[in-house]
């Protein structure tokens, strides 16, 4: 393989860069490429050939990034943006989108209105190792916060497709919430109920997800830098940031939350 041949079979086998050589992955023999350490200091993991070529992670990275082809220029009235099975990326007005099994976006313009727009659109790839096309929605307010962690693309996002499709709109029956006062205190026990399908029934359970967007919901949070305060508290350090970049990024959250509100009624759309 030659250079490029090389990041392009990265880019579609490698989904996490090896910090450690002894835990790297096999390389095709006939690749002529091998894995090394390019000190002892903090130890850098590099894929290099005979001809003293070397790739790195920085490169991976970008070159996964240049492949993923996510838009960066919002049109007016963006919210959301999403990605198809074809790779596809397009711009919604809405607040919220579901991906359906066989493929696209399905929006519930009762709950969420809106359209979705024809500009902006940017073809890009999801043939990238540990990408799901359906993970892909982001928000405005995450794009402006550069909440997307493109260092590592292959992360899932914060979407409540928890990279499993979701049923058909058709088979999507809407929670009924209820609030019932809890003793000794001024908060409130939330319960849920939900209408059993006949495969619930056959299994004796119905699944209710309570991912971020259901929860922030039902509390009335809103977008922007409220609900990303919310979403990072409760993700916390499951994505493998640390304890200090976890707070971090919520205070970045919540500066720029108090500046909206000193802005007040000066802010106009112009």
């Amino acid at each position: 393989m030659n250079h490029n041949e090389a990041l392009k079979y990265l880019i579609t086998t490698l989904a996490a860069w090896p910090t450690d050589v002894d835990e790297a992955p096999d390389l095709p023999e006939e690749s002529g490429w091998w894995w090394r350490e390019l000190n002892f200091g903090d130890r850098p993991v590099a894929l290099a050939n005979d001809d003293f070529d070397r790739l790195t992670r920085e490169e991976w990275s970008r070159a996964r990034r240049e492949a993923l082809g996510r838009p960066t220029d919002w049109p007016a009235g963006a919210r959301i943006l999403v990605q198809n099975e074809n790779g596809m990326w397009i711009f919604g007005t809405m607040e919220h989108a579901e991906p359906v099994e066989d493929g696209g976006w399905n929006a519930d313009i009762d709950r969420y209105p809106g359209t979705w727009l024809n500009e902006g659109q940017a073809q890009g790839s999801t043939d990238i190792a540990g990408w799901y096309w359906h993970c892909s929605l982001v928000t405005r307010d995450d794009a402006m916060l550069d909440d997307l962690d493109l260092d590592e693309p292959g992360e899932p996002r914060d979407n409540p497709c928890d990279q499993e499709p979701s049923p058909e709109p058709s088979d999507i029956i809407e929670p009924e919430w209820m609030v019932e006062p809890a003793a000794d205190s001024h908060y409130a026990s939330m319960v849920m109920r939900i209408e059993l399908t006949e495969v619930d029934r056959q299994r004796g359970y119905a699944e209710i997800r309570l991912d971020p967007y259901r929860m922030a919901d039902f509390y009335g949070i809103g977008g922007g830098p409220r609900e990303q305060v919310f979403k990072k508290a409760i993700r916390g350090t499951s994505k493998g940031h640390s304890e200090l970049q976890v707070i971090d990024d919520i205070r970045a959250a919540i500066d720029r939350w108090e500046q909206m509100v000193l802005e007040g009624d000066r802010i106009r759309r112009v």
